[in-house]
């Protein structure tokens, strides 16, 4: 009979059989997604359409057997019969809870910098790409974008923490948490100042080697992701998101003990006023926008002659038409919504009159030109 013992100074301890279990289950030596699973009903809880989206995803033409697919995936084996072990449960489960109760992600929005007000609060307990996927859209709806505009082009979105970093860091979570822990779950966090990042379970490694290492603690979940594109084999995961934020100038803690969490810092109440300034400048080009969908060609065309200061002369010259009383309305409407000035606007009527784009006007003309 095997003994199993721990070293205590000079002595050695047996360990009990919890304790053993801990010790597997730290160093990845009991692998929970590859546990067989003679509880689950397949076929019947098995989700076809699920199966086939994913594999679609990933590639595969579904030629031979569901069954062999399956098992190369690393989901399954034939143990007298077909039987799906936790990985295939996850990915493919109907009713995933019923087998799987802590495998979800928990993604809260807190009014202030306490877990005291709740704004808003969605659980997903999908398949682990659709929750992740989910989780991404959570942070998109709940934090703050920048909206840089230059030269009147078209606005760039940037978001105040980087979605490569907060990609990373949901990825990171789903992969490599303990999913044998059953009294805790992924959670994604927002507080007015920091986003945090948490899943269960310990470094299989030293802290000191985090962002140089890289051990899967579920390998068949990890290679899933990486065929579908979402994480790379090299598992640089971690220095990604370091990169990410740094580029950004924004801090980021790593919290590491019974769960690992990743602590994103969102800018400062400083930077609140710019992204309010630049986003009325993003509204003010929306509005722009608007405003050229109510010109005719023929109307742009006399702002960008106006550019410079023009007489109904030189309009029509450049448009190369006749005076006519369409021409007459046109000046009039351009007039009217403060796109054009008169230079002698006292007198609109004198044979000195020309006519000039507004600083409004200049703004639509360059914006119609990059469209």
């Amino acid at each position: 009979m095997n003994r199993y013992c721990r070293k205590e100074r000079a002595n050695s301890q047996k360990m009990r059989r919890d304790e053993i279990f801990y010790y597997a289950q730290k160093t990845g030596k009991i692998r929970f997604e590859g546990q067989l699973r003679t509880d689950f009903k397949y076929p019947q809880d098995f989700d076809e359409l699920k199966f086939n989206n994913i594999i679609k995803r990933i590639g595969i033409t579904q030629t031979g057997e569901k069954e062999d697919i399956i098992h190369n995936l690393g989901m399954g084996q034939v143990n007298g019969k077909f039987v799906i072990n936790n990985g295939g449960i996850l990915f493919f489960g109907k009713n995933r809870e019923l087998y799987l109760r802590q495998a979800y992600i928990t993604c809260v929005l807190y009014k202030g910098k306490d877990k005291v007000k709740i704004l808003d609060r969605k659980d997903f307990r999908d398949d682990p790409v659709t929750d992740y996927e989910n989780t991404i859209k959570f942070l998109q709806q709940h934090l703050r974008l920048e909206y840089e505009i230059k030269d009147a082009g078209p606005r760039i979105e940037i978001p105040e923490i980087p979605y490569e970093a907060l990609r990373e860091g949901v990825l990171n979570a789903i992969i490599h948490r303990d999913y044998l822990e059953e009294g805790a779950r992924v959670m994604v966090e927002i507080f007015d100042d920091r986003v945090e990042i948490s899943n269960p379970g310990e470094l299989l490694f030293g802290k000191e080697e985090l962002g140089r290492k890289s051990v899967a603690r579920n390998p068949v979940i990890f290679d899933m992701f990486f065929r579908l594109d979402l994480i790379e084999k090299v598992g640089s995961g971690i220095n990604r998101i370091k990169n990410a934020v740094a580029q950004k100038g924004l801090k980021i803690e790593f919290q590491i003990d019974k769960f690992f969490t990743v602590i994103f810092h969102r800018p400062s109440d400083s930077l609140g006023s710019t992204f309010v300034r630049i986003k009325a400048q993003a509204q003010a080009q929306e509005a722009q926008v608007e405003i050229i969908d109510k010109l005719s060609e023929s109307e742009i065309k006399i702002l960008e002659i106006c550019m410079n200061p023009a007489s109904s002369k030189d309009i029509l010259l450049k448009l190369g038409i006749k005076r006519s009383g369409s021409f007459k309305n046109s000046l009039t409407k351009l007039l009217k919504m403060e796109l054009l000035n008169q230079t002698i606007p006292d007198s609109p009527s004198s044979p000195k009159q020309k006519y000039v784009t507004t600083e409004l006007a200049k703004n639509i003309v360059n914006l119609d030109r990059k469209q």
